[in-house]
C-alpha cells in the first residue's frame, strides 16, 4: 500500500470513528428517555385505578340526583301576560305574576252586606264574610281592605282606588 491510500484509510477511519462518537452523543439521552419510560411501564399498574373509580362513582351519583330532579319554571314563558303588560283605569301596570295568590279585583260596598270580587287560580269568585276561598275564610270587607284567614293566621289585601266599585242599593243612585 502506498502512502496515498494510507492516508485515505486513515482519514476514512478517523472519520468513521468520530462519526460514531458523535452519533453516541446524539442517542445517549434518546436512549435515557426510553429508560426512564420502560422503568415507569414496568411500576405501572393494570386495572382498576382507585381514585379513578371514586370519581365515576361521584359522577355518577350527581347523575342520578340531577335525573330525579323536577324542572320547572316559575316566568312561564308561552303566558301571554308574561309577553303583554296590562294597565288599569288609572295606567297603573297590572302585575298577574302568580295565579296561586289571591287579588282583590272589586268591592262591591252597600246591600245587605259587602262583597268582594277576588282573583284566585285565575278564576273570578264574589265573596263576603264568612265565605271561604282557598282553604281560609273571608273575615273582613271594607272599602279600604279584604281580611283573610287560613291557619290561624290573618292577611290584608289592600284595595286599589282603580278596583273600588261603590255600588248603592237600588234606589239610591243619584
Amino acid at each position: 500500500m502506498n502512502k496515498r491510500d494510507q492516508t485515505i484509510w486513515t482519514l476514512l477511519l478517523v472519520l468513521s470513528f468520530l462519526f460514531l462518537v458523535l452519533n453516541g452523543f446524539k442517542l445517549f439521552p434518546v436512549n435515557k428517555k426510553y429508560q426512564k419510560t420502560v422503568d415507569r411501564a414496568e411500576k405501572s399498574q393494570f386495572g382498576t385505578d382507585e381514585e379513578l373509580e371514586n370519581i365515576i362513582e361521584y359522577l355518577e351519583s350527581r347523575l342520578e340526583d340531577r335525573n330525579n330532579y323536577q324542572f320547572s319554571t316559575d316566568n312561564e314563558p308561552l303566558r301571554l301576560q308574561n309577553v303583554l303588560y296590562l294597565y288599569d283605569s288609572q295606567g297603573k301596570r297590572l302585575k298577574y305574576k302568580d295565579s296561586k295568590k289571591i287579588r282583590v279585583t272589586a268591592v262591591f260596598i252597600g246591600g245587605s252586606k259587602p262583597q268582594a270580587l277576588l282573583n284566585y287560580q285565575n278564576m273570578n269568585y264574589t265573596v263576603a264574610v264568612g265565605d271561604s276561598i282557598a282553604d281560609g275564610e273571608i273575615i273582613w270587607i271594607d272599602k279600604d281592605e279584604v281580611v283573610f284567614s287560613k291557619n290561624n293566621s290573618e292577611v290584608h289585601y289592600p284595595v286599589s282606588f282603580a278596583s273600588e266599585q261603590n255600588i248603592l242599593p237600588s234606589g239610591d243612585n243619584n
